[in-house]
């Protein structure tokens, strides 16, 4: 490591050859410099990182060795730990010198424990997908040179609560509005229902609801207009983070029948109100009030009635 020394001594053999001058070199002193000492002992002094070649000589004969040197690099500074869909995003800033950098965690009351590592000098985040649900963690970052540790690292580090993300199961036109449903996300006593529009930067949330809610319907639509849902679980410790693309959905009133009527032997006619903007009509019948069997017929956008 940069700044240790480390003693080395020459065997010389025979012995008639011991009185002979010994000349140490190094290849490069950033990395190491070497001084001669007595009885063919030799200081080798860690500059900086890197790999010298350490070389005695003796008249015409020399041996030589590769020193490696971890270089001593700044602690990395912790910039944030944020829940993310399914894990923990980690983000430190890069520290100059390091090719790789160590990750670790822990839990309330544990001690610190590696969780992963990356390569390369410009990463500066990790996200931890091995999380559990209502649990916190606090995460730290050590430098690495070439796969060893040339840091200390943030003794607090930084924490977050993960809280599973709730996942929209259905969502679907009615006729007083949109319909929603989700996944009831354990430890949850909240969740915040938010809507935007497709030409929308920012979500606005419409909905404060109770642990045992899984379902919502949007009654504030207008028809033809496109909608954008997404959820957050939350506690008294914390929220969950939310799918940042949403559940999309485009608003279309429900068809008014204007009559149906039987027609000549084995033949029925429906009639109903046009829907603007819509590409087409489904009708379904059945003799069974279950609608088993069903059959179905399609309709182009221009008609109403078949």
């Amino acid at each position: 490591n940069e700044g240790d020394q480390q003693t080395v001594r020459l065997s010389v053999y025979p012995e008639s050859a011991r009185g002979v001058k010994l000349v140490w070199k190094t290849s490069n002193r950033n990395v190491a410099a070497v001084s001669a000492g007595e009885s063919g002992r030799a200081e080798i002094t860690a500059v900086g990182g890197g790999t010298a070649v350490i070389s005695v000589t003796a008249d015409d004969i020399s041996a030589s060795c590769a020193v490696k040197v971890t270089p001593k690099l700044s602690t990395p500074k912790m910039t944030s730990a944020l829940t993310r869909v399914g894990g923990v995003q980690v983000k430190w800033e890069c520290v100059s010198g390091a090719n790789g950098y160590r990750i670790c965690r822990r839990t309330s009351g544990g001690s610190w424990t590696k969780l992963a590592e990356v390569s390369g000098a410009m990463e500066s985040s990790y996200t931890d997908y091995s999380v559990r649900n209502n649990m916190t963690y606090a995460y730290t970052v050590y430098a690495l040179y070439d796969g060893q540790t040339a840091s200390g690292c943030s003794s607090s580090g930084k924490s977050a609560y993960y809280l599973r993300t709730p996942e929209i199961l259905t969502i679907s036109n009615r006729s007083s509005g949109i319909r929603l449903t989700w996944n009831s996300v354990s430890k949850a006593t909240e969740y915040s229902l938010y809507r935007k529009s497709p030409k929308d930067k920012k979500w606005t949330k419409i909905a404060a609801l109770g642990a045992k809610t899984t379902g919502y319907t949007d009654k504030k639509v207008s028809n033809h207009n496109t909608y954008i849902y997404t959820l957050r679980a939350g506690n008294s410790k914390g929220m969950s983070y939310y799918h940042t693309a949403g559940s999309t959905l485009r608003r279309i009133s429900q068809v008014s029948w204007s009559s149906l009527k039987r027609g000549s032997a084995k033949t029925l006619t429906a009639r109903w109100k046009r829907v603007a903007y819509v590409t087409g009509y489904e009708l379904q019948y059945s003799t069974k009030s279950s609608m088993k069997n069903a059959k179905t017929i399609r309709v182009k956008s221009s008609g109403s009635s078949v």
